[in-house]
């Protein structure tokens, strides 16, 4: 699944060779990534480099 946000995808191993079993735990998990991503929750950790830059910014305007 694309995160546009973040300009990454998203995989997920579901530890399952049964195709129902493998669906419902599909959906669950595209259902709580969606919620996050609307609630404005971010779905990977920032890079060192993006924190570095977040406390370069926050530095600065101190």
């Amino acid at each position: 699944m694309w995160i546009s946000e973040e300009r990454k995808y998203v995989r997920k191993t579901l530890k399952t060779t049964h195709l129902d079993t493998a669906v419902e735990l599909a959906e669950n998990e595209f259902f709580a990534i969606k919620a996050n991503l609307n609630s404005g929750r971010r779905i990977f950790s920032p890079t060192v480099q993006q924190a570095a830059e977040g406390g370069q910014r926050r530095h600065h305007q101190k």
